[in-house]
């Protein structure tokens, strides 16, 4: 009996000395697997932390190419189009007309309209379409024209609010340029011309102030001056920063932000810069919920998990950077829906929430001009000759 109990212990042993040996060779087999992934993806496993790798590998998982439920809706590259997402609508721009179509291609509405060139911006409800070059202006509250005209001199730029103010940058003899703004039913309501500086761009808050992007090129150095008036074109302010120019200006908050080829500036509602953040280079920009501040940078030499060369990065309004996600290639713009936002690298759409999780991305057989979101689970990728409606994940 002594005997028999032994070896039943010492069979015992046996096995789970096997089955302990079955684990390590599994987990050994599992890390050579994993160590030559790492390797095929450039990663260095001594320059990585435990949450970027597991973070990697999530967003790897989550971030396949959707191939269903695509449908693709040709057009004549021709023509070239301009489209843009308005009350759930894709909205196609041509020469000649402005095009409400549904998910499908079909067409539901179509407003008239002059527009060689056309610059389309959107703001809530309402749209803007300009001739870039020309003198033909239609603003839309839904698929309603409200107001159309040919203004005096030829259009540089043009901007709508959420109220339906509409601000636009033209030519004028005489000056280097003015601004005239336009109230929801398109009368005038003031014309603002400028001798020395060049208008680049004009935004009017929703609080009715306007905010004048100027460059100033009559001294040694070339200055950015921004001028802001109330309603009726009256100045009030002014902010002029040396030697900097900054193509791009957002109202975020209580206060707007100003972004150049290297930097990102925030100034608070009484115009004082309150952070500015220097970057190697951005590419792009944007807001999210009115709120957020969104940027593409290029990578700053980073090493170890990620091989991305660029950084989109959400900064809050005191400066803090909320979220960041790395893509692969430098951005060629991005747009925002709710939380949401969609980065167009070229060849992919990626689709990043505003706390930086990735919700998905779409990989395109040829070039992606630009990408909108017309609801939280679908977006819609421009190419050269047709427009794609995706899911997001």
């Amino acid at each position: 009996m002594a005997r028999s109990k032994v070896n039943s212990s010492s069979d015992k042993k046996n096995k789970l000395l096997s089955i302990a040996l079955c684990i390590i060779l599994f987990l050994a087999v599992l890390g050579v697997a994993f160590f030559v992934y790492l390797k095929s993806q450039n990663i260095n496993i001594h320059d990585v932390s435990l949450k970027e790798l597991v973070q990697h590998v999530f967003s790897e998982n989550k971030s396949g190419t959707s191939t269903e439920k695509v449908v693709e809706i040709p057009f004549d590259a021709g023509e070239h189009p301009v489209f843009t997402i308005l009350n759930g609508d894709i909205v196609k721009c041509n020469k000649d007309s402005i095009r409400g179509l549904d998910k499908s291609g079909q067409e539901k509405w179509v407003v008239p309209i002059f527009a060689n060139k056309p610059i389309v911006k959107e703001a809530g409800a309402y749209l803007v379409v300009a001739d870039m070059g020309g003198r033909d202006i239609a603003v839309l509250k839904g698929k309603e024209k409200r107001w159309n005209k040919k203004v005096e001199n030829n259009i540089i730029n043009v901007d709508v609010n959420k109220n339906g103010y509409v601000s636009v940058v033209q030519e004028e003899k005489g000056s280097k340029g003015a601004v005239t703004v336009y109230d929801p039913a398109g009368n005038e309501v003031f014309i603002r011309g400028k001798a020395e500086n060049y208008i680049l761009s004009a935004l009017v808050s929703s609080d009715r102030q306007v905010l004048i992007n100027c460059i100033d090129a009559s001294g040694i150095t070339i200055n950015t001056n921004f001028e802001f008036t109330d309603i009726f074109g009256k100045p009030f302010a002014n902010i002029q920063k040396e030697n900097m120019i900054y193509p791009s200006i957002w109202y975020m908050g209580e206060g707007f932000f100003a972004v150049n080829d290297t930097s990102i500036s925030y100034f608070d509602k009484d115009r004082n810069e309150k952070w500015k953040k220097e970057h190697k280079e951005i590419y792009t920009s944007t807001t999210v919920l009115d709120k957020y501040a969104v940027i593409a940078v290029k990578d700053q030499e980073k090493k170890g998990l990620f091989k991305s060369k660029t950084k989109v990065i959400v900064y809050t309004a005191d400066g803090e950077e909320k979220a960041s996600q790395w893509v692969d290639e430098p951005v060629k713009n991005m747009y925002a829906y709710d939380d949401l936002i969609a980065v167009n690298t070229g060849r992919e759409a990626v689709f990043m929430s505003s706390k930086g999780s990735m919700k998905g991305k779409y990989t395109s057989k040829s070039d992606i001009t630009d990408v909108r979101l017309l609801n939280k689970s679908e977006a819609l990728i421009v190419t050269r000759s047709s427009i794609l409606v995706v899911p997001v994940s």
